[in-house]
């Protein structure tokens, strides 16, 4: 009997292997509401869930830092002491821009293609205010790049970034931009 149930749990094994079917349900995306606690800048908040305390870094956007010096290249700029000063004018209308848009209540969503958390620990989300998308409204008025990495709006935020590129938008107009 024992010899009867390890081969047919080696062929189930066998056949799991070899059709890549996936025991483990795919995740789901959640939503939930929350309070908005503080604006650390203009791609991390943190918020109140629950009665608990958490920091959400907003998914699929990269907006010019404001603690810390920000790096041109990796907005596609040459590396300038003009852009970065202009990033630096840039990441701090991010942080402005969540300051006079975002309410005390928010929504938060996850995406099912990305990780829940990022490598600091922060909860990575989708951030909505009165229905609006603050990740998209970030990118379509130039103040933050595109995040590169596993989620399912990326190719999305990929043309909107390009769409304000095109129109040099924000960020976008900073001077000796290497990509338009």
């Amino acid at each position: 009997m024992a010899e009867i149930l390890s081969l047919q749990t080696l062929a189930i094994l066998f056949l799991i292997a070899i059709t890549g079917l996936n025991l483990h349900s795919p995740q789901k995306s959640e939503h939930f509401n929350a309070t908005l606690i503080s604006i650390t800048d203009g791609d991390t908040i943190d918020i109140q869930i629950n009665g608990r305390n958490d920091t959400v870094r907003l998914l699929g956007v990269d907006t010019p830092e404001t603690h810390s010096s920000n790096n041109p290249k990796e907005f596609g700029l040459q590396d300038t002491a003009e852009n970065r000063a202009c990033l630096e004018i840039y990441g701090e209308e991010a942080a402005e821009y969540l300051e006079r848009n975002l309410d005390s209540s928010i929504r938060v969503e996850t995406d099912p293609s990305a990780d829940r958390r990022g490598s600091y620990g922060r909860l990575l989300a989708y951030v909505y205010s009165d229905n609006t998308s603050i990740n998209k409204q970030l990118l379509e008025k130039g103040l933050a790049r595109v995040y590169t990495g596993e989620f399912t709006r990326e190719k999305e935020y990929l043309r909107i970034e390009k769409e304000a590129k095109e129109k040099e938008k924000g960020l976008w107009s900073c001077p000796n931009a290497v990509a338009r």
